[in-house]
């Protein structure tokens, strides 16, 4: 029997020695293929943008299989990049050509930092293979010289004046600024408003900060009257303000501007003021010195703070404590406002001071003030100042002087960092001298009424 098994082995083994495995089947190597191209040239533009500008095709690669399992990569990159980054189409089965739209050469533009209007050289070619990758062969390349342009956008604003903010209506809103984003594809843009005087040409533009990826603004009345002040329209006139949506691309900078946007505005006086209460004067806002401002972010006025007390004071927006209060940080020459933070405090008590804050900072800053006469008019000319006395019961500066025929102006701390003189109804930092004719003559300043400070001769 062991015979037997042995014979019927040996037999089995020697049939499968004689049948060979079939050979595998050889697909003959494809070809890189030949890529041509419509133009060598480009002027992109909106016009353009959804036109096929560019038409590549190239030959076929005879791959030993179906075209179906054919793969085609079109890469475009800058010249001279070795195609580090290019931007690419996949394009799958037996079609041997695409068309480029303008816009997307203008987005692959953009992200690459090309200028708009500047002439960028492109470099061109295709990658061929199968479906999976195998075989790959790379074309020619070719060389087309393209022009990117900025995309054109509108700012529209949704009333156009005339606008006249008042005090009432300071914080109302009086228009809404919106435009339409331009589209670079995977750039993106940043936006500032800018404005100026019609007719100027935006020569000198002042901006408004925009918050990020906003595509609107809405502005108050007190904007539109800052942007009135700014613009140099005056007080009681109508004038007209250009504005423009200035657009940043992010990470490679380039700059594009929206239609311009025209708004009329006629400016009525708007004084807002602060008020500085403390244990100096009893914690009353209604009964309290005042700083004020022509424009709701620059303020400034005087307050003389009696010895006594413990010199700690909050500056209100309004003449009570329902609006809001601000404490903060106190050094010698000022600090920070906080409208959560505790008391400010004078540097020393029986003093005159000279307040001013910064809204858009939150900045105050102080100064210790003593004034006097100075002029060729006055005792010590235009070399040392004639002291006044400051009258608590008045609230005003006051010197009896001997004056000659000539000129003065008042002045601060013996020193030109601070100093007035004449400016029509009031007096105005670093303004003209005062005329005046020889004899005994009281003079008084009267600094109480914050931005509107006047003089007296007697």
């Amino acid at each position: 029997m062991k015979k037997h098994i042995l014979i019927f082995l040996l037999l089995a083994m020697a049939f499968v020695a004689c049948n060979k495995e079939k050979a595998l089947p050889y697909y003959q190597p494809g070809e890189a293929v030949t890529l041509n191209s419509s133009t060598t040239s480009v002027v992109l533009s909106a016009a353009n943008a959804d036109q096929k500008v560019m038409v590549l095709s190239w030959t076929d690669p005879r791959l030993a299989v179906d075209t179906a399992n054919y793969k085609f990569v079109v890469e475009i990159a800058p010249n001279g990049t070795h195609f580090a980054k290019p931007f690419s189409y996949t394009v799958n089965g037996g079609q041997y050509g695409i068309g480029v739209p303008g816009a997307d050469l203008n987005n692959m533009l953009i992200a690459w930092g090309a200028g708009y209007g500047a002439a960028t050289d492109l470099e061109i070619r295709v990658k061929s293979s199968y479906a999976n990758n195998n075989d790959l062969k790379i074309s020619n390349v070719l060389n087309v010289k393209v022009s990117a342009y900025a995309v054109p956008f509108t700012l529209n604003a949704s009333a156009a004046g005339p606008l006249t903010p008042t005090v009432a209506t300071k914080d109302h809103i009086f228009t809404v600024l919106s435009w339409n984003a331009p589209d670079y594809g995977s750039s993106k843009a940043s936006y500032i408003i800018q404005y100026a005087l019609a007719g100027t040409n935006f020569a000198a533009p002042k901006e408004i900060v925009i918050a990020a990826d906003s595509v609107r603004r809405s502005l108050t009345g007190l904007e539109v009257y800052q942007m009135a002040a700014n613009s140099g329209i005056a007080l009681n006139t109508t004038g007209a303000v250009e504005m423009r949506v200035k657009a940043v691309v992010g990470g490679t900078g380039q700059v594009s501007y929206s239609s311009v946007q025209t708004l009329k505005i006629s400016p009525v006086e708007m004084t807002l003021y602060m008020y500085i209460a403390g244990d100096f004067q009893g914690w009353d806002p209604a009964a309290a010195p005042k700083i004020a401002s022509s424009d709701g972010v620059n303020y400034e006025g005087y307050a003389w703070v009696p010895a006594g007390g413990n010199g700690e004071f909050k500056m209100t927006s309004q003449a009570d404590w329902n609006g809001t209060n601000y404490g903060g940080s106190s050094t010698a020459t000022g600090g920070v406002l906080d409208p959560a933070g505790g008391s400010l405090k004078w540097p020393a008590l029986g003093a005159y001071y000279r307040l001013k804050v910064n809204m858009n900072t939150k900045a105050w800053t102080i100064t210790k003030t003593d004034w006097g006469l100075i002029g060729s008019a006055t005792p010590g000319g235009w070399d040392k100042s004639t002291p006044m006395v400051y009258e608590v019961a008045t609230g005003k500066w006051k010197a009896t002087v001997l004056m000659t025929t000539g000129e003065f102006k008042f002045r601060a701390n013996n020193s030109w960092d601070i100093d007035l003189g004449a400016a029509g109804t009031y007096l105005d930092y670093g303004k003209s001298n005062i005329p005046i004719t020889a004899g005994l003559k009281t003079i008084t300043l009267d600094l109480s009424n914050p931005l509107k400070y006047t003089y007296s001769i007697q």
